[in-house]
C-alpha cells in the first residue's frame, strides 16, 4: 500500500467490535511497543466507518490534523483514509491510512483505487487473522479467570482478605487504575465498603456506607445491570465532589453487580479509569460479568461460613 500510493508511511487502524474504538499496532515498518488506541469520535474517522467513504486531509480541521500528527509522531502534509470492509459481512473492520505523498502532492482518486484493490485480496486474510486473535485473547482470559477462581477460593476464611483479593484481580483483569467493592446490607439498605483499593479500613476508622439507591453504585445495586460510563463527568449519576476535593480525575467507570446463586445482588464492584485504552469496552463488560460469578460464589460462601 505504501509503495502503490508513494506515501511516506501507512498504517492500519483496526475498528473495535463495538465500533467505539480504533487501535494501531504498526506504523510503516515499525511495530509499536505499545498499541495506540483512541475513540472513534476522534476527527472524522467515525464518518469513514459509518458512511464507508474515504476522507483526505482536506476533510479534517487544522486542530484534528495537529492531534493526528502528535499521535503518529510525524508532521502530516497529506492523508488518505480508506475503509476496509469484511467481504463476508460488509462491516468496516479497519481504516487503511496513507500519509505524506512523495513530492508534497495530494493523494488522488487513483491512490484510493490502489488501496481498495490491495484489500480486495487481503481483507479476507485480515478478518480471519482478527478472528483468530480474538479467539486467542479469549483463551488467555479464560485461563486467567480460572486462576482468579483458584485465588479467590483460597481466601474464604476472612471477608476482608477476600475483598482485597477481588480488588486486585479485578484491577489486573480490566487494566483499571483503581477498584472499589461494596457489599449490600439489606437490613439498613446500604452499600458498605471495608476495603479500598487493596487497603482494609482500620478498627479506629468507620466503614464507608452509602444508600443502596444512590449514585452509580446504587443504580447498579438497584437494577442489577452493568453500567459502562465512557465520560464520568457528563453522566448525571456521577458525583464529582470527591474528585474536586482530592484532585483525582475520574475519566471512565465500569460498575457491575455481584450476585449470589439465586441471582440476588449481594454487592457491587466499581472499576475506575481504563489504563490501556480510552475507556472500558464490551470485552471488559463480558470479562466483568464472568468475573462477578466467581466473586458472588466466594463472597456468599465466606458470609455463610461466618454465621
Amino acid at each position: 500500500m505504501q509503495h502503490q500510493t508513494r506515501s511516506q508511511c501507512c498504517c492500519l487502524l483496526l475498528v473495535s467490535e463495538d465500533n467505539h474504538q480504533l487501535s494501531c499496532q504498526v506504523i510503516g515498518d515499525k511495530v509499536l511497543e505499545e498499541e495506540i488506541s483512541f475513540p472513534l469520535t476522534f476527527g472524522h474517522f467515525g464518518q469513514v466507518v459509518e458512511k464507508k467513504q474515504s476522507i483526505t486531509l482536506q476533510d479534517v480541521t487544522a486542530e484534528e490534523c495537529s492531534q493526528l500528527s502528535a499521535l503518529l509522531g510525524c508532521k502530516i502534509s497529506s492523508m488518505l483514509c480508506v475503509p476496509v470492509a469484511s467481504r463476508a459481512t460488509g462491516q468496516v473492520v479497519a481504516l487503511a491510512c496513507a500519509f505524506n505523498k512523495e513530492g508534497g502532492q495530494r493523494h488522488t482518486e487513483a491512490d484510493e483505487h490502489a488501496i481498495q484493490h490491495c484489500f480486495c485480496y487481503t481483507s479476507t486474510v485480515l478478518t480471519s487473522t482478527l478472528a483468530f486473535q480474538k479467539e486467542q485473547k479469549l483463551k488467555v482470559e479464560c485461563q486467567a479467570l480460572l486462576q482468579v477462581a483458584k485465588n479467590l477460593f483460597t481466601h474464604l476464611d476472612d471477608v476482608s482478605v477476600l475483598l482485597q483479593e477481588i480488588i486486585v484481580e479485578a484491577r489486573n483483569l480490566s487494566g483499571a487504575e483503581i477498584c472499589s467493592v461494596f457489599l449490600l446490607d439489606r437490613l439498613s439498605h446500604e452499600l458498605v465498603a471495608k476495603v479500598f483499593d487493596g487497603g482494609v479500613v482500620s478498627d479506629e476508622e468507620k466503614e464507608f456506607r452509602i444508600p443502596a439507591d444512590q449514585g452509580i453504585a446504587g443504580h447498579v445495586a438497584t437494577t442489577g445491570q452493568i453500567l459502562n460510563i465512557k465520560d464520568a463527568y457528563s453522566h448525571p449519576l456521577f458525583y464529582r465532589g470527591v474528585d474536586d476535593s482530592t484532585g483525582f480525575k475520574t475519566r471512565n467507570i465500569l460498575c457491575f453487580p455481584i450476585k449470589d446463586e439465586n441471582n440476588e445482588v449481594i454487592g457491587v464492584a466499581e472499576l475506575v479509569n481504563k489504563m490501556n485504552g480510552p475507556w472500558f469496552n464490551r470485552f471488559d463488560e463480558d470479562l466483568a460479568t464472568a468475573f462477578s460469578i466467581y466473586c458472588g460464589i466466594s463472597i456468599a460462601h465466606v458470609c455463610l461460613a461466618s454465621l
